[in-house]
């Protein structure tokens, strides 16, 4: 290995650690502003924003403590993890969209192409349940806490009871995606792109097939 490749190595490592120290933080953050008696908790059979999971853009360090928890599941379920992101990429590679073009608009053709449908959710949400709820990203981990976007506080009308909260009793959301693009830095790659498409890449990058592409053991 070359100094530049041992470098970069450091500097992934690097990131990796300290985005999961990131993601304790924003739990820190979360909690206290979940104390506000104007905040609810989230309703336990709510799965609202896990219903257009697949088309979620998340950046590549985004989804790297997901891989290394589908690395540990059974193989059963990393197939059903898998097929279920292969089925909403499939869908939208046949309408001709590309995964840039729904990490920009991820409201706009692609959802509607995917809504109410199965393949449109979470891969992750199986039986309801998020598989991978201590590693989720952090979007996934103030969602339902009131949030400051850069220009307004905004809050799910489940969980809100107040209309308006000071900037003071939010999140900062923008501050930290700030954060987490600056370590996607290092880590190699800051570009979002769609759950479904990039749970597919870098899976393979990682040196696994995918399931359905596995040879089939002769004899």
């Amino acid at each position: 290995m070359s100094v530049q490749e041992t470098a970069q190595t450091v500097r992934v490592e690097i990131a990796r650690q300290k985005y999961r120290q990131l993601l304790v933080l924003i739990d820190q953050d979360v909690a206290r502003v979940r104390a506000h008696p104007a905040v609810r908790p989230c309703p336990a059979t709510c799965r609202d924003c896990c219903q257009s999971g697949a088309l979620l853009p998340l950046a590549p360090l985004e989804l790297e403590p997901m891989l290394d928890a589908l690395e540990r599941f059974p193989a059963a379920l990393q197939r059903a993890v898998l097929e279920r992101a292969a089925q909403a990429a499939w869908r939208l590679e046949a309408a001709g969209i590309a995964p840039e073009t729904a990490a920009i608009d991820p409201l706009g053709e692609a959802s509607a192409l995917l809504d109410d449908r199965p393949e449109g959710r979470c891969p992750f949400l199986i039986g309801g349940v998020c598989s991978v709820y201590p590693d989720r990203p952090p979007i996934c981990r103030v969602w339902g806490a009131p949030l400051w976007n850069g220009r307004s506080v905004d809050c799910c009308p489940k969980t809100c009871r107040e209309k308006a909260f000071a900037v003071r009793d939010a999140v900062d959301y923008l501050d930290y995606w700030q954060k987490v693009r600056l370590l996607s830095e290092s880590f190699g790659n800051a570009t979002k792109e769609p759950m479904a498409f990039l749970l597919l890449r870098r899976w393979k990058e990682r040196g696994h097939p995918l399931p359905w592409e596995e040879p089939t053991p002769s004899g």
